[in-house]
């Protein structure tokens, strides 16, 4: 992988892990407001502020890990840009964060729906 692609892909990875990072903790901490743009968006999170909040509060766990995965194989990606696998860290770590997004999603999905925190 070039050098300049490398440290492109390596920089993308640390801004969306920190991304998820905030989101992850605004989520847990009730902060994140309801809105069409950022959260978990399906019609049980967002009929009321209740369902919107227990399911943020759940998913911030499952959007916590995607963040600090993400982060670090950016991070391992700008500290080795050259190294043979550079191509594998960057597959690794968009796996790595979708996983943890959608689990996050589910997770939250149910909470709101059952009504209750986890």
């Amino acid at each position: 992988m070039p050098l300049g692609t490398a440290i492109g892909l390596g920089l993308v990875l640390v801004v969306a892990g920190a991304i998820l990072l905030i989101v992850a903790l605004r989520s847990r901490s009730g902060a994140m407001p309801r809105n069409w743009i950022v959260g978990i968006r399906t019609t049980t999170t967002l009929a009321s502020d209740e369902a919107w909040n227990l399911a943020h509060r759940a998913a911030a766990s499952p959007l916590l890990l995607g963040s600090i995965g993400t982060m670090l194989s950016g991070l391992v990606l700008l500290l080795r840009p050259t190294n043979g696998f550079g191509l594998a860290v960057v597959i690794a770590g968009i796996v790595w964060l979708l996983f943890w997004v959608l689990r996050g999603g589910i997770v939250g999905h149910r909470a709101a729906k059952d009504g209750k925190s986890l």
